[in-house]
């Protein structure tokens, strides 16, 4: 009985040792999510747009694109692109609430992907240094709580999983990562930037995202990786027009906002709040019908959306000679989309055409 108390007070005392000593965490410059926050931070008060999600952001937003269609309309914007290969919605979570805390001072719009996501972390990058990188206590604790309410699961499984969460939280306040990256986070400098296909790391990759505002398309990538992945996406146009028959078809089976989801959702929404900053959640013209969203903006529970992946609605982007695989855009059909999405804000009533001269 002594031991066990002794136990749970020193897990206790653990715990709050690593909440007092998440804010003092920084993470190094070594890969593209670590020059993003560093190039952030450099130049945090210029910025007054922010889009943050996975590859699809990283790829498919052109800074300059969007801050021309937004001069047209009379705004004067300066964007950064926080899209990072593989950063799913939760470490898009943490990248967010990183990014506020640096308190750039003229931010007015915040564009934030929601995809569907799962709880259970998984095996490549298990305890790698980019997984344990986003479990701060908070993260942590939002994900452990929305697991254990999920009453689809049964109690193991909830435990096993949100165990799975709290091991990470210790590894990122400990310091003891397996110090592995699974997944590529290194880039190339581009050919008509730098006249090589080099490899960069630490400032000098911050310097680049700077000079980019952080996008970075598929064709500046060098590397068998790509080449086999276009190569995989032309061999397999049939799958790729099956799944946009499917996606133009709606489902009959509409999935509820599971708890996990909805957790994120209302995190982001606390987080961007305070700021004054207008909340945008945006899904990428992926092949994902993601209906579990547009069903809760429909009931109010997302204040916010707009839905790129229509292929009636945008069928440019889907179109196979649009695509470097089957899951991004090329680099024209980025700037297509950079153009489109700005024209459907404007639609949607969330963006006022100065020029124009339409009501908001």
């Amino acid at each position: 009985m002594r031991t066990a108390v002794l136990l749970i007070v020193f897990a206790g005392a653990w715990a709050l040792t690593c909440a007092v000593a998440n804010p003092l965490y920084t993470r190094p410059v070594v890969d593209i999510l670590g020059a993003k926050l560093a190039t952030f931070e450099q130049q945090k008060d210029e910025f007054t747009s922010l889009f943050i999600g996975s590859s699809r952001v990283y790829r498919e937003v052109v800074p300059e694109v969007f801050e021309a269609e937004m001069a047209r309309r009379g705004h004067d914007e300066r964007v950064f692109n926080f899209g990072v290969m593989g950063m799913d919605v939760p470490e898009s979570t943490w990248a967010l609430r990183e990014v506020l805390e640096m308190q750039p001072a003229k931010l007015r719009w915040v564009f934030f992907e929601l995809q569907t996501f799962r709880t259970d972390l998984d095996d490549d990058n298990f305890l790698s240094d980019r997984q344990v990188g986003w479990h701060a206590y908070g993260e942590t604790r939002l994900m452990s709580d929305s697991i254990m309410r999920d009453a689809n699961r049964d109690f193991t499984t909830r435990v096993s999983d949100a165990w799975q969460h709290w091991r990470h939280f210790f590894a990122y306040a400990s310091g003891l990562s397996l110090g592995k990256v699974a997944l590529p986070f290194e880039v190339p400098l581009p050919a008509n930037v730098a006249g090589s296909q080099e490899v960069i790391q630490g400032d000098q990759l911050t310097n680049f995202m700077r000079r980019q505002q952080g996008w970075v398309p598929l064709e500046f990538e060098s590397g068998s990786q790509y080449e086999r992945r276009s190569k995989k996406f032309q061999r397999e146009q049939d799958l790729f027009h099956a799944d946009i028959e499917d996606l133009k078809v709606k489902p009959s089976y509409i999935p509820e906002l599971v708890p996990h989801h909805r957790a994120v959702i209302e995190r982001v929404i606390e987080l961007v709040e305070p700021t004054g900053a207008r909340l945008v959640f945006v899904i990428m013209p992926g092949l994902s019908h993601e209906m579990q969203f547009t069903t809760a903006f429909a009931d109010g529970l997302i204040p916010t959306l707009v839905a790129m992946n229509n292929p009636r609605r945008f069928p440019f982007l889907y179109r196979a000679d649009a695509r470097f695989d089957a899951a991004h855009l090329k680099q024209p059909a980025s700037r297509a989309f950079t153009r489109m999405f700005i024209e459907t804000l404007v639609e949607q009533g969330l963006l006022t055409d100065l020029v124009a001269g339409e009501d908001p």
